[in-house]
């Protein structure tokens, strides 16, 4: 048994590194716990079983998404929210996030605020429900994998930097009613 203490080395350092990858597991769900509350956490999972989505009323009838905790690359905004329709996608919402390849946007949704997808260099693809009417400055800004995009008909303005730096955007579909369309907000989509 002259390789018995190499095997023994090899062995530990494979349990060495399932812990390591486990314990980061851990400390991950704590971070998300001690980041939402446990209550929330609970609250999220239940009401939307696709992912954790954070969610602000403000104390009107409508909900405004704030964050989004899931794991999946494919997401499905919801039209609603603990009861209440979802209109707007806030500032910041996905910011970069790493995992999202595709959205799609219901109809409820009239507002996708300032850096909502800023820096999601995988997403693919996205779709836009009827009701979207404004996407604010920076929105789309480096989702350098970004292909195509069809910009909703009650869009009037494309605001400063919108889909700024998307290097693989090769597409856009502008409604007829646009009448604007500001600083920079294609610069650097070179493939357009």
């Amino acid at each position: 048994m002259e390789n018995e203490p190499e095997i023994r080395e090899e062995t530990r350092k494979k349990m060495s590194l399932k812990w390591k990858i486990l314990i980061g597991i851990l400390a991950a769900l704590v971070l998300v716990v001690l980041k939402l509350g446990p209550q929330n956490v609970y609250n999220y999972i239940r009401t939307a079983p696709d992912g954790f989505f954070e969610g602000d009323s403000n104390g009107t009838d409508y909900v405004a998404i704030k964050d989004y905790y899931g794991l999946s690359g494919k997401v499905t905004i919801p039209d609603t929210l603990r009861g209440k329709p979802v209109d707007t996608i806030d500032i910041w919402a996905f910011f970069d996030n790493r995992i999202l390849t595709e959205v799609e946007i219901p109809d409820s949704v009239g507002i996708i605020g300032s850096s909502a997808f800023q820096g999601c260099k995988n997403l693919r693809q996205v779709t836009f429900g009827r009701g979207v009417f404004a996407i604010r400055s920076n929105a789309f800004m480096n989702c350098t994998k970004l292909e195509q995009i069809v910009i909703p008909e009650k869009v009037r303005s494309i605001n400063d930097e919108t889909f700024r730096n998307c290097g693989q955007l090769k597409s856009v579909t502008l409604p007829e009613g646009l009448t604007e369309i500001n600083i920079q907000a294609f610069s650097g989509c070179y493939d357009l």
